[in-house]
């Protein structure tokens, strides 16, 4: 009998073949590895009181313990870099226990969700599952209904009493489909798995601008994402002209049929159809990106810049009419104001108490760190033999919106959230510029350093202002009570829009906001804007996250809240109709006009 390929003793043992104790010890150990530190990073979060929350933010309250956690969780993924060889799986699984403490941290701690623009969403969606359409007469946000349509089909198709429940995971859930695109694009960048996989550590810990809520810009930046991934991986051109500058040396080619490339481009026209009636802004980050890779040769749909021009002007010639029609001038007048929109969007952001404005430098730092860590990447990589140049456009084309506009003060935030991308995974690069050689052990510890300290600046940077956009269950009483006895078509009036309201009858009450006459301390202004309503009945809302907004922001004093709210009671102008620990409610003294009893539905009148 000849000699068996593989020993017998296989075969012929009564014992069952088993598994070699090493492999399974190099695939446990580092998954419980993770998982004991994010069993400490959740210890530590039962100690936290957000009521005990100062103007530094939320991590004003957060123990060690949780830090250690993240610290030990940082550098355990940078030492997995080093592995070999290297294990996808326990990577993965670094990133989304990663994105669970970094965005599922407000709904482990806070009794509800955050933003006023959370409930504001609700109430858009509310109305369309009541009414079954949209009315682009109420306001801007009817002119561009997609999410909120999409929205309000999800919550009926889950059997939800409300979109609220989706509100308060929604940022894990965003950040975790971000992934898809994000591992997409950084694979057009570089072969070497390590700076693929910094890239996206680096990209999630840079995140703090803190618009993957419950809103239109969420959904349609990953909208952003799955273009921008599906242009560079399978319609990158091959670099025209033969110039060299223009030929990316590591690029990665996928050989597409024609019936594919006609699938995948129709795939991406229907996303920018559904991201152009869904969100103001995004559209024209993506044209600036689209744009500049196609003049630069980069991607081989050259006329797809025209097609999104076109989508979007289309849009707002015939669809967005309403709102145009009365804002026109003031869309207009920022338009070529690059200095004043640059003032608007940093400079008078630096403002308010000290601990703000510590906040506001931090996040000034962290963006300047991560794009100087980027140009090191594209000087490392250029020594190399790598030209990047459809990353550095990606990171340069946001700019291009400061020309349009200052969308409220914030359009340097969105600036940078389109530009991160391309930003965090150049940053890799200067760890990891070429896949030629293993990592020094020099270059172990720079990562561990720098992703340690993006780390400990995200809770600085993103939770900075939770004292204002964490509201308590008091707060929401009040609101609750205000629409239980409010007539439709009443005025309410906040001390700042920042209050959890809006979230039901959003067609039925006027709102308005008397900040100004509180940092004036001019009560007679509050009751003139009272009485301005006529027949018709207003309430003022004060509450403790109204309080923070014009402390954090506008510079209120210490004292001067309670000193107004004192001073509004015994005047014998106002009548307090509610009150609990976080919120008061005043109706001016006025017999002609009673509040319907508590339980009254204002939606029915």
């Amino acid at each position: 009998m000849s000699a068996l390929p593989f020993p017998r003793t296989q075969f012929n043992s009564s014992r069952p073949p088993q598994e070699n104790p090493v492999s399974v010890r190099i695939a446990l150990t580092p998954l419980l590895f993770v998982a004991l530190a994010f069993g400490a990073w959740y210890a530590g979060l039962q100690q936290i009181d957000v009521r005990r929350v100062t103007d530094l933010g939320l991590v004003s309250v957060m123990p060690p313990l949780s830090f250690i956690a993240l610290a030990v969780l940082t550098i355990h993924f940078a030492l997995n870099l080093r592995a070999r060889p290297m294990q996808p799986v326990v990577l993965f699984f670094h990133i989304v226990v990663l994105i669970v403490m970094l965005f599922g941290i407000a709904p482990m701690v806070e009794p509800l969700p955050r933003f006023e623009s959370s409930y504001k969403h609700v109430g858009i969606t509310d109305y369309i599952l009541r009414n079954g359409t949209v009315d682009p007469t109420i306001d801007a946000y009817f002119n561009w209904p997609g999410f909120f349509i999409l929205a309000a089909f999800v919550t009926k198709a889950m059997g939800l009493a409300s979109p609220m429940a989706l509100v308060p995971w929604t940022p894990v859930f965003l950040n975790l489909i971000y992934f898809l695109p994000l591992s997409v694009l950084a694979r057009t960048l570089t072969r070497d798995a390590r700076g693929v996989w910094l890239g996206l550590w680096l990209f999630y810990i840079a995140n703090w601008v803190g618009q993957d809520y419950f809103s239109p810009q969420g959904l349609s930046y990953f909208l952003f994402l799955v273009v921008l991934a599906t242009l560079t991986k399978w319609f990158r051109a091959r670099g025209a002209n033969g110039n060299n500058w223009l030929r990316p040396r590591e690029a990665i080619y996928t050989t597409l049929h024609g019936w594919q490339r006609a699938g995948l481009l129709a795939f991406v026209l229907g996303l920018i159809i559904f991201m152009v009636p869904s969100h103001q802004l995004t559209p024209f980050a993506l044209f600036a990106a689209v744009a500049l890779l196609a003049l630069m040769q980069r991607i081989t749909p050259r006329g797809l810049p025209y097609l999104i021009a076109i989508a979007i002007l289309v849009w707002l010639c015939f669809m967005a009419v309403p709102y145009l029609s009365g804002h026109a001038e003031d869309l207009v007048r920022y338009i070529g104001q690059v200095g004043a929109n640059v003032d608007s969007n940093i400079v008078r952001r630096v403002r308010g108490s000290e601990e703000h404005q510590f906040v506001v430098l931090t996040r000034v730092a962290m963006t300047l760190a991560l794009t100087a860590l980027a140009l090191v990447g594209i000087v490392r990589r250029v020594r190399a033999g790598h030209w990047d140049l459809t990353f550095v456009l990606l990171a340069v084309a946001p700019f291009g919106l400061i020309i349009f506009g200052n969308y409220g003060g914030e359009l340097m935030l969105r600036v940078y959230l389109f530009a991160l991308p391309a930003l965090a995974l150049l940053a890799a690069m200067a760890f990891f510029p070429t896949h030629a050689r293993d990592a020094s052990g020099w270059t172990t510890l720079c990562v561990i350093a720098v992703a340690c300290s993006l780390v400990a600046g995200f809770f600085v940077t993103r939770y900075g202002n939770e004292r204002m956009e964490n509201f308590s269950r008091q707060e929401l009483a009040a609101v609750e009570f205000l629409y239980a006895t409010a007539p439709a078509g009443a005025l309410l009036i906040g001390g700042s829009f920042n209050a959890p309201w809006r979230h039901e009858g959003y067609e039925l009450y006027r709102y308005g906001s008397v900040e100004k006459a509180i940092l004036q301390d001019d009560r007679a202004r509050v009751e003139n804007f009272m009485r301005a309503r006529g027949e018709r009945p207003a309430f003022l809302i004060l509450t403790r996250s109204q309080q923070a907004h014009l402390e954090l922001f506008r510079g209120l004093s210490p004292g001067a809240w309670t000193e107004f709210e004192h001073a509004l009671v015994v005047s014998g102008r106002f009548k307090l109709i509610f009150e609990n620990e976080d919120a008061k409610i005043f109706q001016l003294n006025d017999p002609t006009f009673a509040p319907r009893a508590p339980g009254y539905i204002g939606r029915k009148e």
